[in-house]
């Protein structure tokens, strides 16, 4: 049992480790990732997601993650495809739910930056997720708040107005291109 538990910790760490070396990668020589790499990190997040789904045992794991993801462009639609449709939109309502705070703050602000780069086809995919009605409890307990959730109720209002407003401008362009 204790080997297991050394080997679980080793390859938590070592996938920690590949993430903050992707990203110092990225932001020491000003160059990207490739999409190759950057799709196979995607891919190895859902699975270690799944197996070590508890942020609160694996805080590092789950802030190095979204962490990650929130500095990153995914500016390809391939990707934003993927990440709406992989399981990793489950495991951000999964953290935000039950995370320490600093947690919740980056999966909000992975989301944001997703709903920022989204196209005009993945707009409405968001409002599938019970990702928004999280967001608008945070926003409620964080007006009852006086401490760390005022921030994270900040963000969360912030990235709603955001989705909004990409909403109307998507159907602002169907009515005109209808007219």
């Amino acid at each position: 049992m204790e080997f297991i538990e050394r080997s679980t910790a080793r390859e938590l760490q070592e996938y920690t480790k590949m993430l903050n070396d992707i990203l110092e990668h990225k932001f020491t020589n000003g160059s990207d990732p490739s999409d190759d790499m950057l799709f196979n990190t995607l891919v190895s997040t859902i699975e270690m997601l799944r197996i070590y789904y508890n942020p609160w045992i694996n805080c590092d794991v789950y802030y190095t993650t979204f962490n990650f993801f929130a500095k990153m462009d995914f500016t390809s639609p391939k990707f934003i495809q993927y990440i709406l449709d992989s399981e990793l939109m489950d495991f951000i309502e999964r953290a935000l739910v039950k995370s320490p705070s600093y947690i919740i703050e980056e999966a909000i602000l992975f989301f944001h930056n997703l709903v920022t780069l989204a196209s005009d086809e993945h707009i409405p995919k968001f409002y599938d997720f019970e990702f928004i009605q999280v967001l608008i409890n945070y926003i409620r307990y964080s007006k009852m708040s006086q401490n760390h959730l005022q921030n994270i109720g900040k963000l969360a209002f912030q990235t709603l107005e955001l989705l909004y407003q990409k909403s109307e401008e998507v159907l602002a362009r169907k009515r005109l291109s209808r007219a």
